[in-house]
């Protein structure tokens, strides 16, 4: 009897310890990877093409956007240049606190310039826009980060020239619940550094129901599909709810754009953080519609 109910325990906790680990590997498994954004260093000229491949901005149909790390060290001067024949464009350089810390806009046969000094060592977030109709052919301009010993004083000229490639977007699949964070090390909402974006690409039947549907812990969430050229349909969390539910038929199979837009109403100053929960769910995966 005694050796019976010891043999049960024991066979419990097996079955306990099993369950722990298989939950964590689903969790993990189930986790919204980020974007991996390609790092760029200081002495070196990049050529930048922006074509519609690359992501749209949130402005309907107007711009697309990439997005770059660098490492910026405490005490040094930075000084980011660019050169540009007839592209209009933007760059937005983030510290890693969210907070903006440099920004130029340049156009049309012009070289425009800004300076960085951190205070403390940091990963800056690089956000360049081209202001261009998405649908139109590739642009370019070269971008270049020089150092310097002081602010504004003259920097050594770049040592090599390397063609600058975005990084990929994370794929993920549809009627899968998934986990997410959001951070003050995303890509910002705002240019001025305030909310954050998050975007990934899904693959999506044509002429088939999708629904998609993100919870937050605390903070208003958004959703958007897009395709190559244009916003497919948007929703925002109504007020005093922190989710947001779409529905929308492709018109075509293909990989399309999931973006989610976070931001936090009760203080737009800061970037906020928490998490969310994010499912896409097709046809008969769809438990209820959206109200």
């Amino acid at each position: 009897m005694l050796k019976t109910k010891k043999n049960s325990i024991a066979i419990l906790i097996v079955l306990g310890v099993v369950g722990v680990v298989l939950s964590t590997r689903y969790s993990k498994q189930n986790e919204l990877p980020h974007i991996l954004m390609p790092t760029i260093e200081s002495g070196v000229l990049y050529d930048v093409s922006m074509t519609s491949s690359d992501l749209p901005t949130l402005r309907r149909g107007v711009g697309v956007e990439q997005y770059y790390h660098i490492l910026l060290k405490a005490g040094i001067s930075y000084k980011f240049t660019s050169h540009v024949d007839w592209l209009g464009m933007e760059a937005h350089l983030y510290a890693d606190d969210g907070k903006q810390i440099g920004e130029m806009e340049c156009a049309y046969r012009a070289r425009c310039d800004f300076y960085v000094t951190p205070k403390k060592d940091t990963w800056g977030l690089l956000r360049i826009v081209g202001n261009y109709d998405a649908v139109d052919t590739d642009k370019k301009f070269t971008l270049e980060v020089g150092e310097s010993a002081s602010l504004y004083g003259s920097t050594p000229p770049p040592n090599r020239t390397i063609t600058l490639r975005p990084g990929t977007l994370p794929v993920i699949n549809s009627n899968i619940y998934y986990t997410g964070t959001v951070s003050q090390k995303d890509v910002p909402f705002y240019k001025s550094g305030e909310g954050s974006i998050q975007n990934y690409s899904i693959h999506l039947p044509a002429g088939q129901k999708v629904q998609a549907i993100a919870k937050s812990s605390g903070f208003d969430i958004s959703l958007q599909i897009l395709d190559a050229d244009r916003v497919l349909v948007s929703r925002f969390s109504e007020e005093d709810k922190r989710d947001a539910c779409l529905q929308v038929t492709p018109p075509k199979e293909g990989m399309y754009i999931l973006r989610v837009m976070t931001r936090n109403l009760d203080n737009l100053k800061t970037p906020g953080a928490g998490d969310f929960t994010l499912e896409v769910s097709t046809n008969d995966k769809i438990s209820q519609p959206c109200t």
